[in-house]
């Protein structure tokens, strides 16, 4: 019998199966053995993971939508299940930091194991289901899933407990989505036609203004929120300052999902809003570049720093996009999974700092270089990274996003010039915060006078499989960008000036 990688390749499948597993595991498939929860979880997530990346390497490039299916309920409800090209890159790079973030909570997540990695393949199943459904209900109720799988998480896993402003403002966007989406079926219903995600992507452009800019409004309301776009930044900032570490999956799936969202609907199927909102849209990014990478310079703390390094990085990427070439859009969706990345390698290098030296004040920590040698090794490579320094995928993003604003021609060459002098003072601002940092932790001082222990195993692993992606986009960017390319055509090819 002949295998036919059609029918492994299941979008259902993909959508489904982290729920199985989550609800498997809340619902004490495994009992409260901590040791077979934490094994089965993360073999599940690197096989998962694995099983992800086979969609984008056999997607067919000459489609916009691949790997279609259907589950029908009692007869009656069929939800059906599509990828796009973007999605099935987004899902499969989202898989892998969950699979590291799994890796590393041996030692970050000490209690409620049943709680932790549950919700954190709850959180994995909606977020595919965001980006595969076709059903509009189906594409609420995932995000409000999601939302309730922050929200326990946050309640269980963070320092300030009390801190919920992410998820709390994610729920009022999608109760303002609910209603968009409830005007677009009296509409669609009106016209004798059924409502579906593929059709209000298809056929938005043609309804009134007012129902595209309310779309409009309500997806870059969640762009800004998720992605931490100043003056929305703080909510997103104190989830990455208060939550455990081995939990990061969250905000930076949330910023993944904000970015995949607003190219779909925002740039994609509302270009014509999009154009009319360019300037204030490409303004807002800017200027938010630049605050938020002064403000990673003067904080204190450490996680909280980074955090306003990452928001600050992930505008770039939009900022690329605005300028509306091939190649800033190529770059734009390359540098937000480069971002991704590499704030996952930053992030951890230094929750395992902060382990070490037990405080997560800058001044206070130092000397880790004689301590604990290897982990400086992963800190200074990271760093570069984060700087852009060449073979790594940092150096590539930064170079496409800067090209793709020279080889704009919808933009003014006095602006452009504008926005690459701009462009190249937030580098020069993530690279002064990224070296600052290093430079305290591993070269500074330090009053710790007790024995410190390099990374174990299970530590190196995740760092070492981080840097080899990083190594991997830097040297070899191709392997990533043929598919975007095919992103970047499609968008292009239909709004061409």
């Amino acid at each position: 019998m002949n295998f036919d990688i059609q029918t492994f390749l299941n979008s259902s499948f993909l959508t489904l199966l982290p729920l199985f597993l989550g609800g498997g595991i809340f619902f004490n498939l495994f009992g409260e053995n901590q040791i077979i929860i934490r094994r089965a979880a993360k073999w599940f997530m690197g096989l998962f993971t694995a099983y992800s990346l086979l969609f984008t390497l056999n997607f067919n490039s000459n489609t916009q939508f691949d790997f279609n299916s259907s589950l029908n309920f009692f007869n009656q409800t069929t939800l059906n299940f599509n990828l796009d090209l973007l999605s099935s890159i987004t899902i499969s790079i989202f898989c892998f930091i969950t699979f590291i973030c799994l890796i590393v909570a041996k030692s970050l997540i000490t209690k409620q194991h049943k709680t932790f990695y549950s919700f954190a393949l709850l959180f994995l199943s909606s977020f595919i289901c965001t980006l595969t459904t076709n059903n509009v209900s189906l594409f609420l109720y995932a995000l409000m899933f999601e939302t309730f799988c922050i929200y326990m998480l946050i309640a269980n896993f963070s320092n300030k407990k009390s801190d919920k402003s992410l998820v709390f403002l994610n729920f009022a966007t999608i109760l303002f989505l609910s209603a968009v989406f409830g005007a677009l079926d009296v509409i669609f219903k009106a016209n004798l036609t059924s409502i579906n995600v593929s059709q209000i992507l298809e056929n938005i452009k043609n309804l009134p203004q007012i129902i595209q800019f309310l779309t409009s409004c309500v997806f870059f309301l969640f762009c800004t929120i998720n992605l931490g776009v100043f003056p929305l930044h703080k909510p997103l900032v104190n989830t990455i300052k208060n939550l455990n570490a081995a939990g990061i999956f969250l905000p930076i799936g949330q910023a993944l999902l904000a970015f995949c969202l607003f190219i779909k609907f925002n740039f994609l199927a509302l270009f014509d809003i999009f154009w009319i909102a360019h300037s204030l849209i490409c303004t807002i990014f800017i200027t938010s570049t630049i605050i938020l990478g002064l403000l990673a310079l003067k904080q204190i703390n450490l996680k909280e720093g980074l955090g306003y390094f990452y928001l600050s990085q992930n505008t770039i990427p939009l900022i690329s996009i605005c300028a509306l070439s091939q190649i800033g859009i190529n770059g734009g969706i390359f540098s937000i999974f480069s971002n991704a990345i590499i704030f996952l390698g930053l992030i951890l290098y230094c929750a395992f700092a902060i382990l070490k030296l037990k405080t997560e004040k800058l001044p206070l920590m130092g000397a880790l270089l004689t301590k604990a040698p290897m982990l400086a090794i992963f800190g200074l490579f990271f760093t570069f990274a984060g700087v852009g320094i060449p073979l790594t995928c940092g150096f590539i993003s930064k170079i496409l996003c800067a090209l793709g604003g020279f080889s704009s021609e919808a933009i003014s060459q006095n602006v452009i010039w504008i926005c690459i002098v701009i462009l190249i003072s937030s580098y020069i601002l993530a690279g002064l915060f990224l070296i600052k940092i290093f430079s305290q932790i591993f070269l500074g001082t330090s009053n710790i006078q007790e024995k410190i222990t390099d990374i174990p195993k299970h530590q190196f692993l995740a760092l070492g499989l981080i840097c080899l992606i990083c190594t991997l986009f830097g040297i070899m960017p191709q392997i990533i960008l043929e598919y975007i390319s095919n992103y970047g055509e499609l968008i292009t090819s239909t709004f061409v000036f």
